[in-house]
């Protein structure tokens, strides 16, 4: 898990990482099938089918919610998005915010970009 997150991260292209994340995933969905027809087959044997019914209803409430947990999570909330979206490209950037840019690129000092912006708050 913690291979495959910092690869996803990496500045680098790396399809290798995209899928051991894919098997990842279809690894636990298969498993996650397993266990609840395990639970089925464990209700189907135990004392004559008597618990069918209600393991039957579990699982399909279980599964329903996790359709919608999945759903959600996949169209997300725009209050909580990944803050690669606010980076702003350098066309979409103030005057100000490219001259300041500019003068720290040329390497000046503090008090020369103050005088050349002397109402501009900058860190």
């Amino acid at each position: 898990g913690i291979v495959t997150l910092l690869n996803l991260k990496s500045e680098k292209k790396n399809d290798d990482a995209v899928v051991m994340k894919t098997r990842h995933a279809y690894g636990g969905y298969f498993l996650y099938v397993l266990t609840k027809l395990n639970i089925i087959l464990g209700a189907v044997f135990h004392r004559d089918g008597e618990w069918t019914g209600g393991i039957i209803g579990y699982i399909v409430a279980v599964i329903v919610i996790q359709i919608l947990f999945g759903v959600l999570m996949k169209v997300g909330s725009k209050k909580y998005k990944p803050l690669e979206d606010d980076i702003q490209s350098a066309n979409s950037l103030k005057e100000n915010q490219t001259k300041l840019l500019q003068a720290l690129s040329e390497g000046k000092t503090a008090e020369e970009i103050r005088a050349m912006l002397p109402n501009y708050k900058w860190a």
